[in-house]
Formats: C-alpha cells, structure tokens, sequence
C-alpha cells in the first residue's frame, strides 16, 4: 500500500487483533537481547502487516520493532526518507504475554520522514484510534468486534477539556516509574503500553503522558493527537507531535542499543501550562533531563 485507505488499515487491525488473540493462550514468551518480552504473536502480526502492507519491489517500506534490526543501514536510511509503515504488533507485550486485555496495536504511515498518518487498536478493549483526513476518530466496541462494528462505532473526536490540578490523573512510563520520580500530590498510573495511554490521553482521562518509548510504540497515536491540539514536549524543548522523524526527537544512530528511542523523557499534554505543571514535580532518570526543569 503507497497511501493511507483509513477503511484498509481497520479491516488490518481486525485481522491483527485477531490473529494475535488466537496465539494469547499459548504466547510462547522469551526475552530480547535488551531483556524485553517478545511472544509468537509479535512475530506472526508484523510478518501479517509486512506482508499485506509491503509490495515486492522494495518501494514500500517497514519499520518493525521485531524485525527493524535485521534490516541493513542503507535500508534503515531508505525507511526514515521513504513511503514507510511504522507498525508495533502488540504494543504492551508484558501485559499480553502475562494475560491481561491492555495492550495494542499501532500502524502509522510515513512519507519523505514525517509521520502523517496512523491508528491504534486494542482488541480486547474493542477500542481504536485512528487518523483520516485531518480528523481523528474513535470507535469503542464490546469484545473483538470485526471491522465493520469498528467502522459502524467510529465518531469524530474533539479536543478534550483537561484542567491540571491536585486531582488530575497522571500516566508514568515504565522508566520514569523505575527510574525516575513524580513528586506531586497527583494520582499516577503505569499502564505499560503507550497505544493504550495515548488513547486516554486523548479522551481527557488524563492530564499529562510521561514517555519515553521507540518510535514504533508511539508513532500510530502521533497524528491523532496532533490533530487534537496536544502537544509533545521532548527534554530539548522540541514537539514531538509534528511526526518529524529526525535525529533531534529519536535516536537514530544504527548502531545504538536505544536506536528509535525518543531522546529523553517527553511530557503529552493538550497545553504547554499543563506540561509545565506536571514537570516541575518531576525527578528525571539520568539522561534524560528537561531543558524545562
């Protein structure tokens, strides 16, 4: 596929959802090399997207998180300036392979290096997020529902109304919980897949999104907050949300052990008061220090 077809990408993520679920009773789990879950169903789904997404020719590229690494420099080069898929088969792994229904999955589509395009779907939620045209959609269905139900549930979003006080919800990325600390009286979450929080974010649930994810795990989400008015503001000072695939906001140094890893710690919020709010209680892991205490 050399264009964005909203209405194809659903009919994928059914698909997706459903082929990942068929493999969740028996997921097989190992570890990466960077001590990462990777299960049967992350494998099987990104070669499901490559195949249905990707021609022959080589035109048409992808940018997996299970299969990036076996992919040459040049090819690498090729995919950040190109016509690429940016997919994550299941976005929140541990809590899959662990048996629970919080997880995803993200296609985003990319063009000459800017994220234009892309969606986010949990199956077991029968939630989805998607981009189209400049609008953003949502669609929440019981179940595994198929994807004329998602397409029959779909409504156009609105920019949420979210004020920043004591009682504002917050959601942590898993290094922030680990290695860093949120100091404010706020309430705080950890849900471990950022398909999942992003799509709260959107829906107002909560104040801010402190991440600090690859590529891949964001990239579906991206368009749709853009569209939303959010704002992503990187340790730089930077906007994540442009959908700019550069070297200012990842690392894309193709030997790095943190290649397409967002450089630092980077607060979503719909305002840049909201982001200043909730940095000034932060404690950043090392490495990661806001420009904007």
């Amino acid at each position: 596929m050399d264009s964005w077809n909203a209405g194809r990408v659903i009919e994928l993520f059914a698909a997706s959802g459903e082929l990942a679920l068929s493999i969740k009773k028996r997921p097989n789990t190992t570890l990466k090399q960077d001590r990462t879950l990777v299960t049967d169903a992350d494998c099987v789904v990104e070669r499901f997207l490559r195949d249905a997404l990707c021609g022959a020719d080589g035109e048409i590229h992808l940018l997996g998180e299970e299969t990036h690494r076996n992919q040459s420099a040049p090819e690498l080069a090729a995919a950040l300036t190109g016509t690429t898929w940016i997919v994550d088969p299941v976005d929140g792994t541990a809590n899959f392979a662990h048996g629970r229904a919080l997880w995803g999955i993200s296609i985003a589509f990319a063009v000459g290096g800017v994220i234009r395009e892309g969606g986010v779907y949990m199956p077991e939620l029968g939630e989805m997020m998607i981009s189209s045209g400049g609008k953003a959609y949502y669609a929440s269905v019981s179940g595994a529902p198929d994807a004329a139900a998602l397409v029959s549930a779909m409504r156009e979003m609105k920019p949420p109304q979210i004020r920043f006080d004591d009682s504002a919800s917050l959601n942590l990325s898993q290094s922030m919980t680990k290695r860093g600390m949120f100091r404010g009286p706020n309430p705080v979450i950890a849900t471990g897949t950022c398909a999942y929080s992003c799509v709260e974010l959107a829906l107002g649930k909560d104040a801010a999104y402190i991440t600090g994810c690859k590529i891949w795990d964001i990239a579906g989400a991206l368009p749709a907050l853009r569209i939303l008015g959010f704002h992503g503001r990187t340790p730089a000072g930077d906007d994540l949300l442009t959908g700019e695939i550069s070297g200012r906001l990842y690392d894309l140094d193709f030997h790095s052990p943190r290649l397409f890893s967002i450089r630092g710690q980077t607060i979503l919020a719909l305002n840049e008061s909201i982001a200043d709010a909730v940095a000034k209680f932060c404690v950043w892991p090392e490495a990661a220090k806001p420009v904007h205490p």
